[in-house]
């Protein structure tokens, strides 16, 4: 089992053009990624490679013998590929563009990548390892997370194309309908195969290649809970659906100022029954002036959405306001901190 311990990856970019094909990027956050791995029971957990390099997005070969990952160790976001023992440690591309998402074909013969080479745009790319040439098979805007079939005949991916840029209501991001199309490893025969307007990301297949699975059905709970879960719509700046025990929220409350904030904690606490609890994922910033990965991000939030990271007390008093009490707060290995809140 691959774990990834990702500090963060926050990006503000502001691009300044020195001379042709120069650009400056100014990067806030996290400066660190490292990948971990561990046996499939979480014992032995251990750094993948002895030297970090701003490393993400791992994914196993379909025999096991590498680990595919995307890393910005050589100055841009290129595909490597390593051995699960850290040995081997092969570069697969090497282009001024951001590689990311790859993937091994079933035979190991094939990379097949998301890049911004050639148009700018999020196109799927395939690289042949012996002959080292690549072929766009998209060439259209808005793919990304390719996957191979098991017999290596198809690929499935996600992709925006052809939606509008919607703005949900009063809130501040913008949002894409995402579909998971099919295509033929040579880029032809492409087709949706979910409905259209919806939220279908990170197809995966089975392992005899008959389905394919996708995130919105997949859940974060893993697939033996599937018989006893079910995804629902929800605004929780207007209601939070009721019916289960636990509402976990991870970077939402960030997002907003006090009284938005409370506003969404007291749906929240509507829809909690009085045996149950809510679960805050948040920085839960420090007293002081140390520097911290909260703190950058509460720059950010300030900036980009008009909320803010908050400290420990500061959520007490908001959850307190809004009908709960603030039981624990437990630390984690990412910095993060999960805040738990029992009704009042």
């Amino acid at each position: 089992m691959l774990r990834r311990v990702l500090l963060a990856m926050l990006l503000v970019s502001t691009p300044v053009l020195f001379a042709k094909e120069r650009i400056l990027l100014y990067r806030i956050g996290p400066s660190q990624s490292t990948l971990f791995i561990a046996n499939a029971d979480g014992s032995d957990e251990r750094p993948l490679l002895p030297n970090s390099g701003f490393d993400y997005n791992a994914s196993f070969s379909a025999d096991g013998e590498w680990i595919i990952f995307t890393s910005e160790r050589g100055g841009s976001a290129d595909i490597y590929r390593v051995h699960p023992d850290g040995s081997g440690l092969e570069r697969l591309t090497d282009d001024p563009a951001y590689d990311d998402q790859g993937a091994l074909s079933p035979d190991g013969k094939q990379l097949v990548f998301v890049s911004s080479r050639g148009t700018g745009s999020a196109d799927i790319w395939v690289l042949d390892l012996q002959t080292k040439k690549v072929r766009n098979l998209t060439r259209a805007p808005g793919n990304c997370r390719p996957s191979w079939s098991p017999d290596g005949k198809w690929i499935a991916f996600s992709s925006d194309r052809n939606t509008p840029v919607r703005r949900d209501g009063e809130r501040f991001e913008q949002s894409h309908a995402v579909s998971i199309y099919l295509m033929r490893t040579d880029g032809a025969d492409v087709r949706r195969i979910t409905s259209a307007g919806k939220f279908a990301g990170s197809p995966k297949w089975s392992p005899d290649g008959e389905r394919i699975e996708r995130a919105a059905q997949r859940g974060f709970l893993g697939r033996e809970l599937a018989s006893r879960s079910s995804m629902q719509p929800c605004d929780f700046s207007r209601e939070v659906a009721s019916g289960c025990r636990t509402c976990l929220m991870k970077h939402v409350i960030h997002d907003w100022d006090d009284e938005r904030a409370r506003s969404v904690l007291s749906n929240c606490r509507r829809g909690v029954p009085e045996d149950g609890a809510l679960l805050l994922v948040e920085w839960a910033l420090s007293e002081g002036n140390a520097p911290s990965a909260g703190k950058f991000t509460d720059v950010l939030m300030l900036l980009m959405t008009g909320g803010k990271e908050r400290t420990v007390e500061e959520y007490r008093h908001l959850l307190g306001q809004a009908g709960f009490s603030l039981n624990r707060v437990i630390s984690t290995v990412s910095g993060l901190n999960i805040i738990e809140a029992l009704p009042a």
